[in-house]
């Protein structure tokens, strides 16, 4: 059975983090839908990550009649796997959830009118909600730490924004022409997450391959991108204008903006993979003796790096956006 007894620190510690950032994420948008309605389609999402669990577990067992006696996949073979069966899988049963939340509640007034932030919102919950269900069955199973599942916790809403965003496209225009255009864009946006998804996961199992190991490296830059392009979706929907980085008027210059932007990418996403080391360490050791003067001087490092690191990301972004801000004030 996948669950033999109930543990409630363990339900909490996989559902708590998940609602904390629909939170979040909500609090901008307190009228586009009732707390209670949220609540609900959060639980739905829970129920698409049952689903999503249920079908990979009978596809790894028709595997195993197929194919008996195989052993650990090397780390290409998990990649295809990620991106031929866990990412699509994942995904899809996201993108049927959503619909299936837009198409019956719709109709029943309870997402009217259905707006496209309303509809980015749901993809959010719905994503969370499965990200719920997901730290769930990790911590159950001790096969993750609540380290590890509270960061992770929001990759699956900044996979599915794009496709979230996507489909509240064409709310406003039905024309036959935009319909075909918004169908490209939606199964773009789909396939896309579909490989942000199966590059994140990959580039976090390559830790077990030693030979690939330096990918992990790009693990964190690319979720902090994600997230970056996830709060781009999310001020659009509101009206607002996205931050700006990219000002500079001369082709140089703007070259000169987009490599201090990936230098922020690169710096800010090794800071959080610093402190995701040193959290893991701390979360590790909990309840266990103190540690030796070696490992206080490992953490100590870490928390070193990550917060110079950290400090100059910080730094460079600040310097950009008043670029940004400049130019913008004082354009004729």
């Amino acid at each position: 059975m996948l669950f033999d007894s109930f543990s409630l620190p363990v339900l909490l510690w996989a559902v708590l983090p998940p609602l904390v950032v629909l939170t979040y994420y909500y609090l901008p948008l307190q009228s586009a839908l009732a707390p209670a309605k949220l609540l609900l389609i959060f639980c739905f999402g829970g129920l698409s990550g049952l689903a999503a669990l249920g079908i990979a577990r009978g596809i790894e067992l028709l595997a195993q009649m197929i194919f008996p006696g195989e052993g650990t996949l090397h780390f290409l073979g998990e990649v295809l796997r990620q991106l031929l069966q866990v990412a699509p899988l994942e995904e899809g049963s996201k993108f049927i959830a959503v619909l299936l939340v837009l198409g019956y509640l719709g109709r029943r007034n309870w997402l009217i009118p259905i707006q496209q932030n309303t509809v980015l919102l749901a993809t959010i919950a719905i994503a969370l909600g499965f990200a719920a269900e997901e730290n769930f069955v990790y911590l159950f199973h001790h096969t993750g730490t609540v380290f590890s599942r509270v960061v992770g916790t929001p990759s699956h809403a900044f996979f599915s924004a794009a496709w979230g965003y996507a489909l509240g496209m064409p709310i406003y225009r039905w024309s036959g022409t935009y319909k075909r255009e918004w169908r490209s864009h939606l199964l773009t946006a789909w396939v896309g997450a579909v490989f942000y998804h199966a590059l994140v996961n990959s580039l976090a199992i390559a830790w077990h391959f030693p030979v690939w190991a330096w990918l992990v490296y790009g693990q964190f830059p690319l979720i902090l991108w994600l997230f970056w392009r996830t709060d781009r979706f999310w001020r659009q929907v509101q009206g607002q204008r996205p931050p700006s980085l990219i000002s500079a008027a001369t082709p140089l210059q703007r070259a000169r903006q987009r490599g201090l932007a990936l230098l922020i990418l690169g710096l800010g996403g090794n800071a959080l993979f610093f402190w995701f080391l040193l959290g893991n360490r701390l979360n590790v050791r909990v309840g266990r003796p103190a540690p030796l003067p070696l490992e206080q001087g490992v953490q100590v490092r870490l928390a070193l790096l990550g917060g110079v690191q950290g400090a100059i990301a910080a730094g460079i972004y600040a310097y950009l956006r008043s670029q940004a801000n400049h130019r913008r004030r004082f354009k004729p």
